[in-house]
């Protein structure tokens, strides 16, 4: 039997999406006819959750003319624990794992970086995405197209090798290093995988450099770790 995980565990599907939806477009006001077309789901179906939602204080209801508009309550109490369990769950990385399930065991890891895992973006903001592993943009063009019209964002991917990743990342390149020392989501793998890859980078690197001193030394006369060689006088 599957083990219900997550956001799953805790909300009916229903609700789930609903919050889904609205607390990953806080700024948001959904008409109720455009949420259902969203959703995929009749509004009938709907109405009872968003009903109750608004009640419990989460949701904010407008009515304007015939058109009623929900969106998410920033005043809420716990609205940022909320949002942050629809993040990690319903609302955003669930989304992303399922269109990648595909390719997966072709990818090392991936994780969502920038604006969004800060939880510092705009309506406009793309979600930015890392894929290190035997991937390459071609293969993720299509899956993550219909992740980016679930989400109502664009999903603007970073594709790199494990070999390439870990080695400018030992090497403290910019890009890779800026995003390193950023809060990130792990869509697949974690931060053990992480680890793993940069200390193996590490590794290559160290080995490089003893390398690269060993032929420099050679060269100069000079005995590995920069003592002079001493020449017998025999």
């Amino acid at each position: 039997m599957r083990t219900r995980r997550g956001a799953d565990a805790l909300f009916p599907d229903t609700r789930k999406r609903i919050l889904a939806a609205l607390l990953m477009h806080p700024e948001r006001a959904w008409f109720a006819s455009d949420l259902a077309r969203h959703l995929r789901a009749p509004k009938t179906s709907l109405q009872r959750e968003l009903a109750n939602l608004q009640e419990a204080g989460i949701l904010l209801r407008r009515v304007e003319g015939k058109h009623v508009y929900y969106q998410a309550d920033r005043t809420c109490p716990f609205f940022a624990d909320l949002r942050g369990l629809m993040l990690k769950t319903a609302g955003l990385v669930d989304v992303v794992r399922e269109v990648l399930r595909p390719v997966q065991d072709r990818i090392a890891f991936a994780f969502v970086y920038g604006s969004i895992a800060q939880e510092a973006e705009a309506s406009a903001s793309d979600l930015d995405l890392m894929v290190v592993g035997e991937v390459g943009l071609a293969d993720l063009s299509l899956p993550l197209r219909y992740a980016s019209q679930t989400l109502a964002r664009e999903v603007n991917p970073t594709v790199y090798s494990v070999t390439e990743f870990a080695r400018k990342a030992a090497v403290g390149q910019g890009f890779v290093h800026a995003v390193l020392g950023k809060r990130r989501l792990f869509v697949l793998g974690t931060e053990h995988d992480l680890a793993a890859t940069l200390e193996a980078g590490q590794g290559r690197a160290g080995s490089r450099d003893r390398g690269g001193d060993r032929e420099v030394a050679r060269r100069r006369g000079a005995a590995p770790g920069g003592r002079p060689r001493r020449r017998s006088l025999r």
